[in-house]
This record gives C-alpha cells, sequence and structure tokens, in this order.
C-alpha cells in the first residue's frame, strides 16, 4: 500500500511537469544538439552508457559550446544543457545563487552522509567552508607531507611483497584504494584504518568502501529523493524508508547506520583527547596535525555565530574520506595507466624523482615543484577529470552569455542564451578542459610537455573560473574542491615512490572505463562492472 502510495505521488508530480514543459515553449527549443535516439528516453541512454565517451567529445565538437540533452517522453522533460563554454561557466560560478548545487545529488549527500559541506548551501555553505580552509592552507600541508610520504612507503612495501611471492599482474584498484583510505585516515582523521602490508578489517574503512557502490545501484530511483524528503518529519521518512521492499535501499541505510556509528566514536574520542590537552593529542597517528584536529580546536575557539554543530563536523569527516578515496584513488588509475602505455614518460619522471631524492624524501615545495612530475599530474588531471558529471539547477530566468557563439536550430548565432527558471545545466568538465581554441589542435592529446613551456595565449586569457590554475577539473568558486591542494599533494607523493619503485607495463586485456558516479576502470564489460584494472609491475632496482 506504501508503495502504491508513494508511486502514485510521484505520478501527479511528473504528470504535472509534463503539463506545464509541453504547453509552454521554452528558448531553449532553440539550442542546437544531437537527434534523440527514440521517444522514450531522447539522448539519455547515449549520454549515460556507461562505457560511450565518444559520445561527450562528439557532440563537443560537433554542436559547439553549448549542447541540448534531449530528455524522456520527446525533448523537454529531464532535458538538460551540456555546457564547456568558459565564460558560461564563469557565470555559473559568479552567480551561485542562480545556478544552485543539483536538488538531487544534494539530498542524497545530505541523507546518507549528513549536513557537511557538500550538501549545503547558501550562507551555511559559506560558514562551513570559512572554517574547513585553513586545514587545507599550504602550511597544514607541510605538516602532513610526512604522514602522507609515510603511508606511500608503506604501500610500496606491501606491493612489493605480492610481487615477491609470484604476482607478475596485479590488480591495482584495492592497493590504490586502501592507500587512499589510509591517507584521509592519518591526515584526515589522525587514526589508521589499514597498515597496507597486511590485511584489515577495518569497520568504517570498509563500510567507507561499500558506500559507493551502494549509491551507484541505485540508479535511477535517486531522483525520488527530492520528493521523499519533502513527506514530513526525519522520523517519519525513515518509517517510509524502512519499509520500502528494496535491497539495495535497506542495504544503503544499513551502511549509512554504521558510517554515522563509527564517524560519531572517532568524532568523540577525539573530541575528549583535545580537551585533555596536547600530551594526549600527540599519542594519535595524526600527532594533532590532522584536519579533524585542526577543525576541532578552531571550532571550540569560534565565536558562537561560527561555532558548528557535532553534526555538521561528523557530517564533514564523512564527506571528506568520500571525496579524498574519490579523487584520488580515481586519478591514480588513470595516471598510472597512462604511464603503463607509455615508457618513455614513465622513464622520464623516474630519473626525475631519483634525481631529486639524493637519499631522503622530498620535502613539500620540493615534491610540488617537481617539474615532470607537475606536468603528468597537470596533463592527466585535463584530460580525465574524476567527476563525470557536475549538474545545477537554474533556481531563477537568467541570461547565460557565451565567450564562442553557437548556431542555433533556426540558423542564426548566439552569443547569449536565455535560461528559463528550472531548467538543468551539466558543467562538462572535459569539454572545457580539451575545447581546441583554447588548447590547440592536439588538444585530446596526452602530452605532459605541454605544461613545461608557457601554455597557449589562449588558455592564459581565457580566465578559467577553477580553483586549479587554467583547468575546471576541481570546479571553482564557493563550490570548488575545497581539498584540491592535498589531493596533488597525496598523488604526487604515491607516485613519487611507487614510479621509483615499480616499472608499470600493459597487460594483454584491455582495460575500459566506465561512467559511473565518478570514473572508475574495469576489465569485463558488463551491466553492473567490478572496479578493477590488472598492470604488470616488476621492481625496479631500488625496491627490489
Amino acid at each position: 500500500m506504501l508503495a502504491i502510495l508513494l508511486l502514485c505521488f510521484f505520478t501527479i508530480c511528473c504528470i504535472w511537469k509534463l503539463l506545464r514543459l509541453y504547453t509552454l515553449p521554452s528558448p531553449l527549443d532553440n539550442v542546437p544538439g544531437p537527434p534523440r535516439q527514440s521517444w522514450l528516453k531522447g539522448n539519455l541512454a547515449q549520454f549515460f552508457d556507461l562505457y560511450d565517451w565518444k559520445f561527450l567529445d562528439d557532440i563537443c565538437e560537433t554542436f559547439g559550446s553549448v549542447v541540448k540533452i534531449q530528455g524522456a517522453f520527446g525533448d523537454k522533460f529531464l532535458s538538460f544543457l551540456y555546457v564547456s563554454d568558459v565564460k558560461a561557466i564563469q557565470t555559473m560560478i559568479k552567480n551561485g545563487d542562480v545556478y544552485e548545487e543539483n536538488s538531487v545529488y544534494l539530498s542524497l549527500v545530505s541523507e546518507v552522509l549528513g549536513p557537511g559541506l557538500a550538501a549545503t548551501t547558501g550562507h551555511l555553505h559559506r560558514r562551513q567552508r570559512k572554517m574547513l580552509s585553513p586545514a587545507f592552507s599550504p602550511h597544514r600541508l607541510r605538516e602532513m607531507a610526512p604522514i602522507i610520504h609515510g603511508v606511500a612507503h608503506r604501500l610500496q612495501q606491501g606491493m612489493l611483497a605480492q610481487i615477491n611471492s609470484g604476482a607478475t599482474e596485479v590488480n591495482i584498484v584495492p592497493w590504490m584504494e586502501r592507500a587512499a583510505l589510509e591517507v584521509i585516515g592519518q591526515a584526515g582523521l589522525g587514526c589508521s584504518f589499514d597498515p597496507l602490508t597486511e590485511k584489515a578489517d577495518n569497520v568504517l574503512g570498509a563500510t567507507a568502501k561499500a558506500i559507493i557502490p551502494a549509491l551507484s545501484a541505485l540508479s535511477y530511483s535517486r531522483l525520488l529523493l527530492p520528493y521523499m524528503l519533502k513527506l514530513g518529519t526525519p522520523a517519519i521518512r525513515s518509517w517510509i524508508a524502512a519499509r520500502i521492499p528494496s535491497r539495495r535501499l535497506q542495504h544503503l541505510r544499513r551502511l549509512k547506520k554504521t558510517l554515522r556509528e563509527e564517524m560519531s566514536a572517532l568524532f568523540y574520542a577525539k573530541k575528549e583527547a583535545i580537551k585533555r590537552g596536547d600530551e594526549v593529542i600527540l599519542q594519535d597517528v595524526g600527532e594533532g596535525k590532522d584536519i579533524l584536529s585542526i577543525l576541532l580546536r578552531a571550532n571550540m575557539n569560534a565565536s558562537e555565530t561560527d561555532r558548528q554543530t557535532d553534526e555538521e563536523v561528523i557530517a564533514h569527516m564523512a564527506i571528506l574520506t568520500f571525496a579524498a578515496i574519490d579523487t584520488s584513488s580515481t586519478l591514480l588509475f588513470i595516471i598510472l595507466e597512462l604511464l603503463s602505455k607509455r615508457p618513455d614518460v614513465q622513464a622520464k619522471l623516474r630519473t626525475e624523482i631519483i634525481d631529486r631524492r639524493q637519499g631522503s624524501d622530498p620535502s613539500f615545495d620540493e615534491l610540488i615543484n617537481l617539474p615532470y612530475l607537475h606536468g603528468v599530474y597537470c596533463e592527466s588531471l585535463r584530460l580525465y577529470p574524476g567527476a563525470i558529471s557536475i549538474f545545477r539547477d537554474v533556481h531563477s530566468d537568467t541570461i547565460m552569455p557565451l565567450s564562442s557563439p553557437v548556431r542555433g536550430k533556426d540558423g542564426k548565432w548566439m552569443s547569449e542564451i536565455h535560461v528559463p527558471a528550472g531548467s538543468a545545466i551539466c558543467v562538462a568538465l572535459r569539454g572545457c578542459n580539451t575545447t581546441k581554441e583554447l588548447w590547440g589542435e592536439d588538444a585530446y592529446e596526452w602530452k605532459p610537455e605541454r605544461w613545461l613551456s608557457p601554455l597557449p595565449e589562449a588558455v592564459l586569457n581565457a580566465n578559467i573560473p577553477g580553483v586549479f590554475p587554467n583547468l575546471i577539473s576541481f570546479l571553482g568558486g564557493e563550490r570548488g574542491c575545497i581539498g584540491y591542494r592535498f589531493a596533488e599533494l597525496e598523488i604526487k607523493t604515491i607516485l613519487s615512490v611507487l614510479i621509483e619503485s615499480f616499472s608499470f607495463s600493459q597487460t594483454d586485456r584491455e582495460i575500459h572505463w566506465c561512467k559511473g558516479d565518478v570514473r572508475f576502470p574495469t576489465m569485463v564489460k558488463e551491466n553492473n562492472p567490478r572496479p578493477c584494472m590488472f598492470l604488470k609491475i616488476e621492481p625496479c632496482n631500488a625496491a627490489a
């Protein structure tokens, strides 16, 4: 009975929206885009196809910097604009109150992880970001650098043990995920999840890694969340959710419960240790230099208006954990596969790392400024940003200016687009990063060397609004990735240790890249692929 009522509620909402959409003309009707595959699915099946990356590149090349993706039941329901235009993205970032974070995403993050930085908007989001930002300053990252180096060396020892036991082809996915989790554990939360040199059995770590696949498994049913969250009080919603006959949903609810319990226990233990004094906190893995310790101290000393609740801080912990795992492990997968295809780049990178090491780990500044390592990192980030699609909801009628005019369906050129309230926009991160007008005809080629000399004038003059210079991969503005410097330090540290220790090459099996909630590799094309990537790994002389 309950399921029927929920279905009726959702159906009525859909019918009402469809009636409005199909009876009112829209200025977006003139925006160019690919012909729909079918009346039922529009272009949605192509856009969200797990393995069809070519479609995303082709529509930018064919139709320009703003493309209309047709939705279901014709060309309006669930349709959206796919935008790679720099000026348009600047406008979206500058006017965050108009181009707000997607409601489905906000609902999902808030419901699963809590009211942390990624789940809030407006004044509350700005207040939270102000409190968190100092924990990611260069000064704090310099203090974390030795901790991250320690994790990287333990990762190297664990992988070497597997290779010495006879393995020639290694699945690097679990190794990179374990390392990313341990880095955020030690440098972020001041605790250890995984020794890396042996098998680990940590409840919080296992739960954190299980939630992302559980979220992906919900698929289109996630679209119901914004509507369900309007049904009464949290207690009523919880009562309803517990009675929905979905194994995937109930599995996610159990993971959510475990995550909240484990994060809360860790939070209150850390909070009590800080209250007891520096001698106690120095005994932790992070020695009081971890992000959580920094945040707790700042929060205790904050004014009443700036102070955050325990629930908010616990949610920050959960969100930072997931963001760190996603961003870092995904980019490590990508870079290691790229290097396995280019032994010349790999050898040049190894030489730079060995020459700079001189018997000890490089300092934070030395590592960050290694020129060829920086080129490999930036070029990989440019071509393969971890996030696939960043959606925004348009909250009021607005004019979106364009740096490159697009030809409308009526044949006329448009230098701006009237976007009505209620529209959806997808920021094309890779599309913006590979615009040929900015990067040249070789924009789709992986060339680390392009970062060793001044970038094209078109790029430098474009004022790309990303928090990371000249790229939009980490977004920008107040919703830009707050931990982008942390991710850079972590990835460069792990790469410097692994590339010095091992050589990576391709196996005979093809690697397929999937468009899930984040980009991930698999070895078998299937509907529910498992993250997996085998590479041949051999110890270099230094590691052997």
